[in-house]
């Protein structure tokens, strides 16, 4: 559709003067006295064991094709580390939307989906 006119130097600016905004009015929401610590040390360790969860497996899914290198397997399995710090700051608003619904959204709540 677009081309060879891309417009990636305008998004790109036009991100880089929202993206202040955006995480700040994030960051702006968390009352930081409601936090139990214990539960940020469980969070923590929780995407600790994920992270070496996912490097495991996509260092493993790699290993049996011959076509890469040890190097090239440790590169992919480190690219596919997440960097999606606003969707998972906005899932705690999802959850709580679905704890408001009251009943009937039982399975919504168990499994983290907000429809």
């Amino acid at each position: 559709m677009w081309g060879d006119h891309k417009p990636e130097k305008e998004l790109a600016q036009v991100w880089f003067y929202m993206q202040p905004f955006v995480f700040g009015s994030i960051g702006a929401a968390l009352l930081f006295s409601q936090i139990n610590p214990t539960d940020v040390v469980r969070s923590f360790f929780c995407i600790v064991i994920g992270q070496i969860m996912r490097f495991l497996g996509v260092f493993l899914v790699t290993y049996s094709s011959s076509k890469y290198t040890i190097k090239e397997r440790i590169y992919m399995s480190m690219c596919w580390i997440p960097k999606a710090a606003l969707p998972a700051t906005l899932a705690s608003v999802f959850y709580i939307e679905a704890l408001s619904k009251g009943p009937g959204w039982e399975d919504y709540v168990r499994y983290g989906i907000n429809i």
